[in-house]
This record gives structure tokens, sequence and C-alpha cells, in this order.
């Protein structure tokens, strides 16, 4: 008697699979992705095709975006350097707000979230896991911008088309390596940021908020 493969099973190799295809440009940026396709596309069924979208998106892969939460790929690579410095630029500005309300108003548990987050993001660096820290270091965006007790901040960053932005290529990857900027496998300056929001100085949230994106930045804009 033949067994059929077992949910966890297929929902782990439709994971493997989309990961693979978005990997490979079948996706291109901006591209609607829904169930209905992705299921089409890997011959599964909705269930596995929809855990296999939750799971990129919450690794950053793809974005969620709209009243119909259509889902969207985001890469570095796909950005051109004008068009990152733009981004970096409402980034530093919104991220810096953030940080400076979030250390007027977060509350403790919020901010033992924004601490647990980091530190799954420091663990991800150690191990040189590139998904895991960008997936990390999205959730950590999320709460700062969501939980900063401004509501405007979200929907500021989402006029703006501030996302987490995946990398595609080793190549990339490469570069941010390169430059030092996880050295220290304990990001001091989101350590920083995180600790100055914790001692409601919203000067220092502001200030160390801004040199980490600024940090970020001049790895991503280079042409």
């Amino acid at each position: 008697m033949v067994t059929s493969p077992s949910k966890k099973t297929q929902s782990q190799s439709a994971y493997a699979r989309l990961k693979t295809e978005i990997e490979r440009g079948t996706f291109p940026v901006g591209k609607r992705i829904t169930e209905a396709e992705v299921a089409r596309r890997l011959k599964v069924g909705r269930g596995p095709a929809r855990e296999s979208i939750l799971r990129l998106e919450a690794e950053g892969m793809i974005q969620s975006a709209g009243p119909f939460c259509c889902r969207y790929v985001h890469y570095v690579e796909d950005r051109t350097p004008e068009r990152l410095r733009r981004e970096f630029e409402m980034r530093e500005v919104l991220d810096g707000l953030a940080a400076r309300n979030a250390a007027l108003r977060m509350t403790g548990s919020q901010i033992l979230k924004l601490r647990s987050q980091l530190a799954k993001a420091c663990e991800c660096v150690a191990r040189q896991d590139r998904d895991g820290r960008i997936a990390a270091l999205g959730e950590f965006y999320d709460t700062l911008r969501n939980e900063c007790g401004n509501p405007l901040v979200t929907k500021a960053c989402e006029a703006a088309g501030v996302v987490t932005l995946a990398i595609r290529t080793d190549e990339t990857e490469a570069k941010f390596q390169a430059s030092g900027i996880f050295a220290d496998k304990r990001l001091p300056e989101l350590a920083a940021t995180v600790d100055a929001i914790a001692s409601h100085d919203p000067e220092a949230a502001e200030t160390k908020m801004r040199q980490w994106t600024r940090s970020v930045a001049r790895i991503v804009c280079e042409s």
C-alpha cells in the first residue's frame, strides 16, 4: 500500500520549491503572488501553497501590501543605486522617528520583545544565516514601527515603500560581510538603540537608529 506524503512534508517541499522559483526570478519584482498560482505552478494543494507564502513572508523574501494582501518580492539587487538612496533617506528619517517615539512611549513588554528579536538576529549573524537574519531584522523593524506609539509611522513607511529587502545573490551578501557591519555580532548600534529606548532617551535612540541605517545604506547604495 502506497501512502501519500504527510501535510508537513508537502509543505516543506512546497516551501523549498517556491523559494527556489523566486530566487530564479520566476516571479518578477512587483508581481502578485497568489495561493492559486503557487498551487498551480507547484502542483500542490492550497494549504501547502498558503503555508509556503506565509513562511517566505516571515523571512522577508516576499512582502504583503494593499487591501487584498497581495504579496510581492522585494530584492536589494532589483533596486537601482538612486532608488536605494532615496528609499534609505526615507528609512533613516522614519526609523529614527520610530525610535524617538518608542523611547517616549514603549512599554516594558514591548521593549523586551524588541530585545528578543534583536537577540535572534544576532544569533543568525553569528552562524551566518542570511535568511534568518533578514527575517529577524524584519520582525524587529515591524515591532519598532508598529508599536512606537505613532501609527502614522507605519503608514508613512508603506507610502514611501520602506520595506524589508531580501538578498538574492551570494555576491551581495559578500558585500555585507566584507563591509564589517557584522564584525561585531552583537550589532552594537541596534543594541544601543534598544538601550536608549529602554532608558527613555529619545535623542540617543534616534541618533543610534539613524547611524545604523546610514551604515546599511553605505553598503546597499554602492553602484
